[in-house]
């Protein structure tokens, strides 16, 4: 068996960020240099900073769904893989900067076509680890072939993406 790899940090590799109903009233300076700091907004692509291997990197991509209703507290980072590949871990890394910042839910899923997606795993808030204000959430692909690989992040409040990692050979 050959040593995993971080297919999250091969070539070729793409993301985008789904946000789904956020709190527009962010937008305010000094906290929009926050929101989407990842996005080039001139080009509509992302720089990368999920999959950069920084873990402690405020703002990467930064939401705020204060006063929205829960079910639309989630964002999600889907990932192309750029190829079918073997997927064996995926795990998502959020930074708690105080009590306002957590992780209530996390659905990860995978495709081989973009349009139907496997659930792959769905923690709960109490099976997603807090190590040195470090979400972390990881769930067992079991050594799937996956070319889209995409996780759904719940929230009560703010939430704070800083890395992404998809493990496999």
């Amino acid at each position: 068996m050959a040593a995993p790899v971080n297919h999250a940090r091969s070539e070729g590799v793409s993301y985008k960020v789904i946000p789904g109903n956020w709190n527009k009233a962010v937008m305010s300076t000094p906290l929009a240099e926050y929101i989407d700091k990842d996005l080039n907004k001139e080009t509509n692509t992302r720089k990368g900073m999920l999959i950069d291997g920084v873990f402690f990197q405020p703002g990467a991509v930064r939401y705020n769904y204060n006063n929205q209703d829960w079910n639309q507290n989630k964002i999600s980072v889907e990932m192309d893989l750029g190829k079918e590949r073997k997927v064996i871990a995926i795990k998502l890394f959020t930074l708690r900067a105080n009590n306002l910042y957590d992780v209530k839910k996390v659905l990860f899923e995978g495709s081989e076509d973009g349009v139907e997606f496997d659930k792959i795993a769905e923690l709960k808030e109490e099976s997603i680890k807090l190590n040195k204000n470090i979400f972390e959430a990881e769930a067992d692909a079991k050594g799937k072939n996956y070319r889209i690989v995409k996780i759904t992040a719940w929230t009560s409040s703010w939430i704070d993406l800083t890395e992404v990692e998809v493990w496999g050979e």
